[in-house]
């Protein structure tokens, strides 16, 4: 259940930090 919410977690970052770049070209 942790390893689940771990890469659970890392996937939110990824996609938020995705389209913060997506935001800022």
């Amino acid at each position: 259940v942790v390893l689940s919410e771990f890469v659970n977690g890392d996937i939110i970052l990824i996609l938020f930090m995705d389209g913060f770049l997506t935001k800022s070209f």
